[in-house]
C-alpha cells in the first residue's frame, strides 16, 4: 500500500450514505450506499461494502455487493467476494477470488487522441 492512505475506515466503523473520496482510501469497515473515488480505493479483507462503486483504481480484498465501475483498473484479489456487475478497461481477477455477475471492458483510450492537442494537426 505504500504511504498512509488519505482516508481509513476502520473495521469497527459502519457508514451509510454517499462517500466522495479523493486520494487513496482504505475501507476495512462496513459501507452501505454509494462510493465515488477519484484515486485508489482499497476494500480491505475485513471490508464489507453493499454499494455502487465508481473509481479510478479499485482493489478488492473483502466483500462487495453492488456494481463496480472504474476508469483505469479493477483488481479482485484472492479471497475477495464480489456480487455485481463490473465495468472497467482493465480487470484483474486473481486465483481464489469469487465473482458472480457480468463484466464488460471499456476500450483503452487511443494514444493518438491523447497526444494531439485541440487545434493542432498531426500532419505538420
Amino acid at each position: 500500500m505504500g504511504a498512509s492512505p488519505h482516508v481509513l475506515i476502520g473495521n469497527e466503523c459502519r457508514i451509510s450514505g454517499r462517500l466522495s473520496l479523493v486520494g487513496e482510501a482504505v475501507i476495512d469497515g462496513t459501507v452501505d450506499g454509494e462510493i465515488v473515488s477519484s484515486g485508489t480505493l482499497i476494500i480491505g479483507e475485513s471490508g464489507v461494502v453493499d454499494a455502487k462503486i465508481s473509481g479510478k483504481v479499485v482493489r478488492i480484498h473483502g466483500r462487495v455487493v453492488g456494481n463496480v465501475e472504474c476508469s483505469e483498473r479493477l483488481e479482485l484479489r484472492a479471497g475477495s467476494r464480489v456480487y455485481g456487475n463490473l465495468r472497467c478497461s482493465n480487470i484483474i481477477i486473481e486465483d481464489g477470488a469469487n465473482f458472480e455477475g457480468y463484466s464488460s471492458m471499456d476500450e483503452q483510450p487511443r494514444s493518438q487522441e491523447q497526444a494531439s492537442s485541440p487545434g493542432q494537426s498531426s500532419e505538420e
